[in-house]
């Protein structure tokens, strides 16, 4: 009979601080070998070395014990206080999938009630029959093998084979984290619960894109990306539990550990979805995406401004308004939260299913409210104003008014996952890193010329693909980009940069943050050049 340590004393809000197990963690680094052995040869070896009687395990015990070790120790290297999530029913492990290539089966739960009987990690029971996962932690035993490790997390790698190119179930994605989720509120035992797929009925294309996301992965391991203005590699955002129905936090680790990314395509359709999912950059706010350095350098964001409703005229053979969300229309709002808001709505509304017998659904205006700010003006508009935003904008708009409410966003995001690949694809090839958060992009100021016009190029070529498979050929339009450029000239701030006078330049402060390096930061840049061997 089983003995298991239980919760020795957490609260609800520690058991929900988790994250689900990372099955891809893996490392070569002799320190990691040496303590994995060690710690298999002491408690582990009589019992799981196989003898060569019955079924053996794809993948030996002992290094499904090495995924299971390093990332408790990655969780506890972040966070100490983070509880890793492990289902420990039987169906959870299926045998070799294209998701499973470390053949991760179920000895990994027989590993942790081995080391729960042990005394190196204790465990609050869940109820897998409500989909509500157990968590574990290491014990004080097993903290003292980890405060010894001399190992940092920028030493640690992820699976090369894993799949890169994924097929959900899902209905949408809704943001997502690939490795960083609170699966208390999700109930899942999976953040994407995927479909297998057959190379052969998927895309032409699936091979190429398993080869740059590949390319762009090896190239995002040997890339130090950072927020310079954070002593302490963490932040706490907020986000939308639509199952609990109420705001929770979160805690995003920025870390040279979590870069990996794939593309995921929803609702088991190659034609729906087919964004870049992964990396810390895609969690967090804006205010800090622009402090972030890549390999020490200053960054700039470009983005595609109103890209859903530029695509929607597009896809028709029009050309988009310069700016389709300023309307002429007047309420007590001012221009700039006026805009924000149809913005917000319309967006929503190219998201959302159609209600029948509604125009637009209460819950398009419940949705928007849900996103705002406590206690703010917009949080206080009522449906009645919104419907009224919303019909002013359908009427300067009329063309695109029948996308609204009809679940197009999901067609739209297959479009912006492509355009995203094409300029991934044109930096990667050049080793340049670049960061994505779906239709925009961050990178190195220096090459922020070159991105625009990888952006122009990128949109019309796969506008125009859509239009030549939707469309038929007598149908001629050809699209032109008009993105304007929305970075700083590249000459500006380095003359501003190398003069130490950001302050003085109300230009610059408006477009770029001035660049903060605190000790923090500066500390974990001069350990992952020392590991590389890099220079200063």
């Amino acid at each position: 009979m089983t003995t298991e340590i239980e919760t020795a004393g957490k609260t609800k809000g520690q058991i929900e601080h988790s994250r689900l197990l990372d099955v891809h963690r893996w490392s070569e680094h002799p320190e990691v070998n040496g303590f994995c052995t060690d710690i298999w040869n002491r408690y582990f070896y009589q019992k799981f070395e196989p003898n060569g009687r019955g079924n053996r395990p794809k993948k030996h015990p002992k290094l499904q014990l090495k995924v299971l070790l390093l990332d408790l120790y990655v969780a506890w290297k972040t966070d100490p206080e983070l509880l890793i999530s492990l289902s420990f029913t039987k169906s959870a492990y299926k045998g070799s999938t294209r998701y499973n290539k470390l053949h991760i089966s179920y000895i990994l739960p027989k590993l942790a009630y081995h080391a729960i009987e042990v005394g190196l990690i204790e465990r609050n029971v869940g109820n897998e029959a409500s989909s509500q996962v157990s968590r574990i932690w290491p014990t004080p035993k097993l903290l003292e093998y980890f405060n010894g490790l001399d190992f940092e997390l920028y030493q640690l790698e992820y699976s090369s084979d894993q799949e890169v190119v994924c097929l959900s179930k899902e209905k949408d994605s809704d943001d997502q984290d690939l490795h960083l989720v609170d699966d208390e509120s999700i109930k899942k035992k999976t953040p994407f619960k995927y479909s297998e797929y057959d190379d052969f009925d998927a895309p032409a294309e699936i091979s190429k894109w398993r080869e740059v996301l590949h390319d762009y992965n090896r190239l995002l391991s040997n890339t130090f990306v950072d927020i310079g203005s954070l002593e302490f590699p963490s932040v706490k955002t907020a986000y939308w539990d639509k199952k609990a129905k109420k705001e929770r936090t979160r805690t995003v680790f920025i870390g040279q550990h979590n870069k990996y990314v794939k593309r995921i395509f929803y609702r088991n359709d190659w034609s729906l979805g087919g964004r870049i999912h992964g990396g810390w950059w895609q969690q967090v706010k804006s205010d800090y995406r622009k402090h972030i350095l890549i390999n020490d350098q200053p960054t700039d964001e470009q983005d595609y401004s109103g890209l859903h409703v530029t695509l929607l005229y597009a896809l028709q053979g029009i050309q988009p308004p310069s700016d389709p969300y300023s309307l002429n229309y007047t309420t007590d709002l001012t221009s700039a939260v006026q805009r924000s808001v149809v913005k917000q709505l319309v967006l929503l509304a190219i998201n959302m299913s159609p209600v029948e017998g509604k125009r637009y659904p209460n819950g398009l205006f419940t949705a928007f409210r849900l996103k705002q700010p406590p206690k703010s003006e917009t949080k206080r508009l009522n449906n009645e104003a919104l419907t009224e935003l919303l019909d002013a904008f359908c009427l300067e708009h009329p063309l695109i008014e029948a996308e609204l409410c009809s679940d197009k966003g999901v067609t739209l995001m297959n479009i912006d996952g492509n355009i995203t690949m094409r300029v991934l694809e044109h930096f990667t090839n050049k080793s340049i890193p670049l960061l994505t958060v779906h239709d925009s992009y961050i990178l190195d100021i220096q090459h922020q010329s070159d991105l625009h016009k990888v952006m122009t190029q990128a949109i019309e070529v796969e506008v125009n693909l859509a239009r030549s498979i939707n469309r038929p050929a007598t149908s001629y339009f050809k699209f032109k980009s008009k993105i304007k450029p929305t970075y700083a000239p590249v000459e500006l701030v380095s003359q501003w940069f190398q003069a130490d006078r950001w302050a003085d330049n109300l230009y610059l402060n408006k477009k770029i943050n001035p660049e903060v390096r605190v000790n923090g930061y500066l500390k974990r840049c001069r350990d992952w050049r020392l590991v590389r061997n890099i220079p200063d």
